[in-house]
């Protein structure tokens, strides 16, 4: 948390509050909530913005919020009688409000390139108004987010198809980089999935156990003896996986009985077809699982701000107000 801005920017926006509100009795709380605020800010950031420039390689947008952190001190100091502090707080914001400042035809001009009012402000503030260099910037976002969905989607590929292959003895995923190490091998790919899966994905094993397969003979079909075949659904394995099994272990019904322990997706059971009506009602459960997370999702995902940096887009036209405003105060008084 001490590494977040999160907190700060909390305390910013509840001291911001305070002033919209206009209540006074919360002077004093506003006081010690900028001064959280200050210090988170600077944790975060840096001292000098080193931290954050690092990460994003602007400063230019958090400057809106140092804005408002003075307006707010400045304030503050205002509403304690402490008229000197105050007028060299709000000055100095003012000149940042200067610097902060965009002009409305290089807002314009991006507008027509196709970006929105907000990302056009965001990008001119990035690059300190300079035209050119938002140009430049907002098209990089452009390419990291692009980047970000497709690394996305990849990765929800990679989760369909680990929960295609299934699971190993053990309860974990196939390791898909491993299935691809053996199918390149030249191992046929169902083989592969399988000896992975009763090894625990254990590489060396699993290539030792399709080793050993094609040693014996075993043919593609996984054609072996009925009283083998008869031993493994014994177990309560599925015909099928019996012989899935028993390939792998190259036609050992020995190893295979052995590696079928309590622990084994395939419980021993009087009835051989429960084993696949519990694996239908699991995928079954899996599957109604999954609709109703990308629905909350889908939910969820309609409140979230279009752009990383949404909580720094305005136009200042309140802070201005409230500047000017307090500045005539000052020095009315």
């Amino acid at each position: 948390m001490r590494a977040v801005d999160n907190a700060g920017l909390l305390n910013l926006d509840i001291a911001w509050c305070y002033l919209l509100l206009g209540n006074a009795a919360d002077i004093s709380d506003a006081a010690i909530r900028l001064e959280t605020c200050q210090q988170t800010l600077s944790r975060s950031y840096g001292t000098q913005m080193e931290r954050l420039l690092e990460l994003k390689g602007t400063t230019g947008n958090e400057a809106v919020l140092f804005l408002r952190l003075h307006l707010l001190q400045g304030v503050v100091a205002f509403h304690q009688g402490k008229s000197l502090e105050a007028m060299a707080i709000l000055s100095s914001a003012e000149e940042e409000l200067k610097k902060l400042s965009i002009h409305d035809e290089d807002l314009s001009r991006l507008v027509d390139l196709g970006y929105s009012v907000s990302l056009a402000r965001l990008g001119l503030r990035a690059c300190r108004g300079n035209l050119n260099e938002a140009c430049v910037y907002l098209q990089r976002k452009e390419e990291e987010k692009r980047e970000r969905k497709r690394k996305d989607k990849e990765e929800e590929g990679r989760i369909a198809k680990r929960k295609k292959l299934g699971r190993t003895s053990n309860g974990e995923w196939v390791n898909l980089g491993y299935l691809e190490t053996i199918v390149d091998m030249g191992f046929p790919r169902s083989r592969a999935v399988q000896s992975l899966k009763t090894t625990n994905n254990d590489i060396s094993r699993a290539v030792q156990v399709l080793q050993e397969e094609m040693e014996s003979g075993a043919d593609e079909a996984g054609s072996f003896d009925e009283a083998e075949l008869a031993q493994i659904v014994s177990l309560g394995v599925p015909l099928e996986t019996a012989r899935e099994i028993l390939a792998s272990y190259g036609g050992d019904v020995e190893r295979a009985i052995s590696e079928l322990d309590p622990s084994n997706p395939h419980p021993r059971s009087e009835n051989p077809s429960s084993s696949t009506e519990n694996s239908s009602e699991s995928e079954k459960h899996e599957s109604e699982c999954e609709k109703e997370r990308k629905a909350a999702y889908k939910r969820f995902a309609k409140d979230l701000p279009a752009s990383e940096d949404d909580h720094l887009n305005s136009n200042l036209e309140l802070e201005a107000e409230y500047l000017h405003r307090y500045l005539a105060f000052l020095k009315g008084s």
